[in-house]
């Protein structure tokens, strides 16, 4: 079995701060109904940059947010929501998809929190771009301390 920094590559990257528009879950077993609903509505976010979806999971809700990046969050349709991901320095860890369960046993353990000084009280996003998707790979930025 490989240890966790051999299933994960890791950097630190400095992150503007990015609005969004899109759906709160009420639970972590919303996500997919999330992802659909933003599919379907996502042509009424009238300020969205592009149609590339974040996963952004934080202390602050309880459930995922499936949002679209925005140059402007005042119009916020109805159902949506609007979050503001602040900027600051990121780890960055890129892994593929079958270690999605590793990654995440692992990451949030103590030991991990400390090694790369991630803070996973703030919100942590995942972006799904074409690149990534087609090559089997994520990518999930969690706030340093």
């Amino acid at each position: 079995m490989a240890t966790f920094t051999e299933i994960v590559e890791t950097r630190i990257s400095r992150m503007p701060e990015v609005a969004l528009i899109g759906y709160q879950g009420r639970s972590m077993e919303d996500e997919r109904a999330m992802f659909q609903l933003l599919e379907e509505h996502r042509h009424t976010i009238a300020t969205r940059r592009h149609d590339t979806p974040y996963l952004v999971v934080s202390g602050k809700f309880p459930a995922p947010l499936v949002a679209v990046e925005v140059s402007d969050a005042a119009q916020v349709p109805a159902g949506m929501v609007a979050f503001t991901l602040p900027a600051g320095d990121y780890v960055t860890f890129r892994f593929r998809k079958e270690h999605v369960g590793e990654f995440w046993a692992n990451v949030c353990t103590t030991d991990n929190q400390a090694k790369y000084k991630i803070d996973l009280s703030k919100p942590r996003y995942e972006i799904f771009t074409s690149e990534l998707q087609d090559a089997g790979v994520i990518e999930w930025y969690i706030p340093t301390c």
